[in-house]
Order: structure tokens, then C-alpha cells, then sequence
């Protein structure tokens, strides 16, 4: 299963959970603004890194709090 990725030990609380997910969410951001930065993509490729960019943070966001609510 995939909650098996993310034991519950790492999420003692729903705070936690909430930094790790933030924490993500940051490197995401820091990782594709070098990546639009270097110039290599269009304007069209960057709205599309930006959809991208929020998939995947809500995607993790999803995943750490489910993580989180099984272990309780």
C-alpha cells in the first residue's frame, strides 16, 4: 500500500505532518523557479510547470496527511 511509504513514526502529530508537507512544498518552489530561470522554456512550458508545481504539492500534501491519519 502506498501509506506504507511513510511510516507513522515520522508523524507524531498533525503539526508535523503540516512542516514536513510545507518543507516539500518549498523545495518544490526552490526546484522549479532555477528550472524557469535557466531560461530553457517558453511562456506556454511555464504555465505548465506551474500546474505541475501544485500537482505535485497537493499530491504530497494528500499523501502526508493520510499518512498521518492512519497512524492514529
Amino acid at each position: 500500500m502506498i501509506f506504507s511509504i511513510v511510516p507513522p513514526e515520522i508523524f507524531p502529530s498533525g503539526i508535523h505532518a503540516t512542516i514536513f508537507s510545507i518543507i516539500f512544498l518549498l523545495f518544490f518552489a526552490i526546484e522549479f523557479k532555477i528550472l524557469i530561470n535557466q531560461k530553457l522554456f517558453t511562456d506556454k512550458d511555464r504555465d505548465s510547470l506551474i500546474f505541475i508545481l501544485i500537482a505535485i504539492a497537493l499530491s504530497f500534501l494528500i499523501l502526508f496527511y493520510l499518512a498521518y491519519f492512519k497512524s492514529n
